[in-house]
């Protein structure tokens, strides 16, 4: 894997992270993280808006990452979407697998449309 790839994994990571934590982060951390990441302001940049030095914007975005990862160790709540996820799309694979098996059979068709909607509603 390119160090592109990986550096786009990390930051989409640390995105659905914050999609996750980011509301027990403070304001500044939150508005900073936003700015960077999801508006993709440069730190110098940052910088000049937030009335901060270029290291300090660094430090806010470094003490979020941590307290961003902190949480997802204690908590596990994006690990658990994750699988959930990773569930549902085994189980529309099945469901998908049974369409082409019942051809034409109506009453199947409609029962298994209201299982698929039925599991993918589990996300919302």
């Amino acid at each position: 894997m390119s160090s592109d790839a990986i550096n786009m994994d990390k930051i989409t990571e640390e995105i659905l992270l914050f999609d996750f934590y980011g509301k027990l982060l403070t304001e500044k951390q939150q508005e900073i993280f936003t700015l960077y990441y999801q508006e993709n302001y440069s730190l110098a940049e940052i910088s000049d808006m937030a009335e901060i030095t270029r290291q300090g914007v660094h430090e806010q975005l470094k003490k979020a990452r941590g307290f961003l990862e902190d949480c997802e160790d204690k908590l596990g709540l994006l690990l658990r979407f994750r699988n959930k996820q990773e569930s549902i799309d085994c189980a529309n694979k099945l469901i998908d697998e049974l369409y082409s098996r019942v051809g034409s059979d109506e009453a199947i068709v409609d029962r298994l449309d209201e299982v698929k909607k039925l599991i993918n509603n589990l996300l919302d």
